[in-house]
């Protein structure tokens, strides 16, 4: 299982605590540092050991990947409000997930019944997944499909996608989780990474005001 945050660059740019990050540097910043990274390996994995080669690929090579593998690729989509507070800024950043994975909301705070029942399924993927890593999954709540390098099917699994916040904070209003999970193909992410966006290091010592 192999997966990655959808606004991992959040967490990792500078930072204003009242006036919050740079998004556009950050949403760079996630597609080159991570997603791109998280869609190699969802590929190459079985191939880890031969990791030097990678630049020496060929199709024969891909089939095999394809055939000796299972692998199930997730984004982790929304930003739900008690990871966040008293914060307006962040969205779905590098490690807000944990707190739902180990039920252990922020001190002094409790979580919404909606995200309590989040906690609830996440971990119990995560438990299907540790006990039975080749179908654990595909059994769990429905099933998840297995990643596919086939990118007209929908093989990459969306986590609680009703709760996405976009840069302009829209998004994310209570009663919007109509959805746990939602099945798209991977090109909604990785087509770029054919290209990736090069990381603006000059602006990463620039925090911005939120709106950028």
């Amino acid at each position: 299982m192999v997966g990655s945050n959808h606004q991992e660059g959040d967490l990792v740019v500078p930072y204003d605590f009242v006036h919050g990050i740079n998004y556009t540097v950050s949403d760079i910043y996630t597609i080159t540092g991570f997603t791109c990274p998280t869609a190699h390996y969802a590929k190459y994995a079985p191939l880890c050991h031969l990791i030097q080669y990678l630049p020496l690929m060929t199709n024969l090579r891909y089939s095999m990947i394809k055939n000796q593998s299972t692998v199930y690729w997730y984004r982790y989509m929304p930003t739900f409000p008690t990871a966040m507070e008293p914060l307006t800024w962040p969205r779905a950043y590098h490690g807000a997930e944990l707190p739902l994975i180990f039920n252990n909301p922020p001190p002094g705070r409790k979580f919404r019944d909606y995200e309590r029942r989040a906690s609830e399924f996440i971990q119990g993927a995560w438990v299907a997944f540790a006990k039975d890593p080749e179908n654990g999954l595909g059994s769990y709540m429905g099933g998840w499909p297995k990643y596919s390098l086939n990118l007209e099917e929908k093989s990459l699994v969306e986590l609680f996608p009703g709760w996405v916040k976009d840069k302009d904070l829209a998004g994310a209003g209570e009663g919007k989780r109509e959805e746990i999970v939602r099945f798209v193909s991977s090109g909604e992410f990785d087509t770029q990474c054919a290209n990736p966006p090069p990381i603006p290091w000059e602006e990463l010592l620039r925090p911005g005001s939120g709106s950028g």
